[in-house]
């Protein structure tokens, strides 16, 4: 690795930590209890997996080998090989996204520890109800990873750092949504392919969405920004990849609500936006008043962002 930018990781985890070398005895408990919360273990699930778990813990921490540990854990196998091999960018931040299990959370918790001490600052990203076991959990986890990464990247790439998903851990249902995240957030994606050691690098791809396209039905995507449920005949004409159906009912898509937040500022920097509640009036005098003040993009938006606030 060649970048003099400071990097900030973000990478998906699973718990190859625990599979990798696992017994016949050890991989029926954990393919048993893989998407399953400390709450729904039984107490001989429990004392087998914190076996364990701190086998594991001890095996990794204990050796500081990174060929060994690079065995141990996809995740820091991609680390290891984002990196050339060694360990030498202490500047670097690394986060650890992980399936909401009580197996997830421990590997998470270990490879934290261990980039810790490696030098690097290190925490685990806890998203509720990330795991397979249930699509409307997913997708719901999968709208609460958008905010974390609205609120955290844009603000450390302002500061110079280079943003890289680090996708070889992870099940294949978060890769998949952390790539499409990564075309707007990422400076580059990373795999190991296949079983090799060698490093997939994808560069950010110039993807991009003109905000015109919002303001055809501005009003409707402004009450599903705001987390309004819309009636699903209201939607038509809404391509289907921005919007998810219930029972006749329409939300944003998790696609639709990533690329609502990326582009809204654009559009509430504009101008003073028609109320999208009857419960909100403007005044003559305060549209006037607004027009003629002249503010700022940064003051518009917080004015048009208020009111959605205020609704809430």
């Amino acid at each position: 690795m060649t970048d003099t930018k400071p990097v900030m990781m973000l990478s998906s985890c699973e718990t190859s930590l625990f599979t990798n070398g696992a017994s016949d005895a050890q991989r029926t408990v954990l393919n048993r209890t893989a998407n399953t919360t400390v709450k729904s273990l039984t107490s001989e699930e429990k004392r087998l997996l914190d076996t364990l778990i701190a086998e594991r813990k001890r095996a990794l921490l204990g050796n500081s080998d990174l060929q060994t540990a690079a065995r141990m854990s996809a995740e820091i196998a991609g680390i290891l090989a984002y990196y050339g091999g060694s360990l030498s960018s202490g500047r670097d931040m690394h986060f650890l996204v992980y399936s909401d299990t009580y197996q997830g959370k421990a590997a998470a918790e270990i490879v934290e520890k261990w980039l810790r001490n490696a030098g690097f600052s290190a925490s685990c990203v806890h998203i509720h109800d990330l795991r397979t076991s249930s699509l409307e959990d997913f997708t719901s986890a999968m709208h609460e990873i958008i905010p974390w990464c609205r609120e955290t990247i844009p603000g450390n790439y302002d500061k110079g750092y280079k943003i890289v998903f680090n996708l070889t851990g992870g099940f294949k249902a978060m890769q998949g949504f952390l790539q499409t995240i990564g075309m707007l957030y990422a400076d580059e994606v990373v795999y190991i392919f296949e079983r090799s050691d060698s490093l997939l690098r994808i560069p950010r791809l110039p993807v991009s969405l003109d905000p015109e396209v919002f303001w055809e039905n501005l009003q409707l995507y402004r009450r599903l920004g705001a987390g309004y449920t819309v009636d699903g005949h209201e939607c038509d004409g809404i391509p289907e990849t921005l919007l998810m159906n219930w029972d006749g009912e329409a939300t944003f898509s998790v696609w639709g609500d990533l690329l609502w937040s990326e582009y809204k500022p654009k559009i509430y920097d504009t101008d003073l936006l028609d109320p999208i509640s009857a419960n909100i009036v403007y005044s003559d005098r305060f549209t006037r008043d607004v027009q003629q003040a002249g503010l700022a993009k940064d003051r518009m938006r917080m004015l048009s962002l208020c009111e959605i606030q205020t609704i809430i």
